[in-house]
């Protein structure tokens, strides 16, 4: 059998790149016009829609909010507050 011989080294990971913001910009500018092109074509029968799934996101994004960012700044601080006292 073959006896494996010793692991190559670890890679060095450059930390990752700030990444730009400008796609979801044009990707928000094209669904907008995206969104007016059919409302027009369809003489507003797709306008509730959209209004319906705008609300859709903005529940996301409450609930992203509310959920995951502000009870988490609860949940962690009095662990904040530990590891400085023990510091």
């Amino acid at each position: 059998m073959h006896e494996p011989s010793e692991m190559p080294p670890r890679p060095d990971f450059e930390a990752p790149r700030r990444r730009s913001w400008v796609p979801i910009l044009l990707a928000g500018v094209f669904a907008v016009m995206l969104a007016i092109i059919f409302s027009v074509l369809t003489i507003g029968y797709f306008l509730p829609l959209f209004v319906l799934g705008g609300v859709m996101i903005g529940i996301v994004f409450l609930q992203y909010l509310l959920w995951g960012w502000w009870f988490e700044k609860i949940y962690r601080e009095p662990a904040l507050r530990k590891q400085e006292e023990q510091e």
